[in-house]
């Protein structure tokens, strides 16, 4: 519904943001943008799985917790391999590992690559920390890479929580701790 009313230049623009910003949160799938102190997490996967990934990047983003996914966050121009890279080192809290049969099938993916880089990271962190959780969308065999670290099943009832658990927990924990980003 369109009304014409004779309105201020801010009020105008007060009736559109609140108007679009309706519009938005009322829009099946559109995730709330999560607290500017949430934990940031980066979403590793295979291309091939892209939308069941997307689903995840939501329900995480609804619990709170933000996300770094390249679909959302790569912008024209940026240098992919070294964006990617850097986002691993130096501007996420966390890197999920979305392991699936298309993953774990392949001989050759960029996935591995950011996986070295995170598994690299994670070397720095003090016992007992989290920095890489691999996580299954199905019954699949987890990466031989990964074999060291628990696996959360996102397709058993209590996986999901139980992957907000994990990364709220530590997140608490180091801010109890002094957290130095290289």
């Amino acid at each position: 519904l369109i009304v014409f009313d004779q309105l201020s230049w801010l009020d105008f623009a007060k009736n559109l943001r609140n108007t679009y910003e309706g519009s938005v949160a009322k829009k099946p799938g559109v995730a709330p943008k999560p607290p500017s102190n949430a934990p940031r997490v980066f979403l590793c996967y295979a291309s091939e799985d892209r939308e069941q990934v997307e689903q995840l990047n939501q329900r995480l983003r609804t619990a709170g917790i933000d996300t770094w996914q390249d679909k959302q966050n790569l912008r024209a121009g940026d240098n992919w391999d070294r964006q990617l890279v850097h986002v691993v080192e130096k501007l996420v809290d966390y890197v999920v590992v979305v392991q699936t049969q298309a993953m774990t099938s392949q001989v050759e993916g960029y996935f591995y690559k950011e996986i070295d880089a995170a598994l690299e990271r994670q070397k720095r962190f003090a016992t007992g920390f989290r920095f890489v959780l691999p996580v299954t969308l199905s019954t699949c065999e987890g990466m031989a890479r990964l074999h060291d670290l628990h696996n959360i099943r996102l397709y058993e009832p209590s996986g999901f929580a139980n992957l907000i658990d994990a990364v709220q927990t530590d997140w608490q924990r180091r801010q109890g701790q002094v957290v130095k980003r290289a």
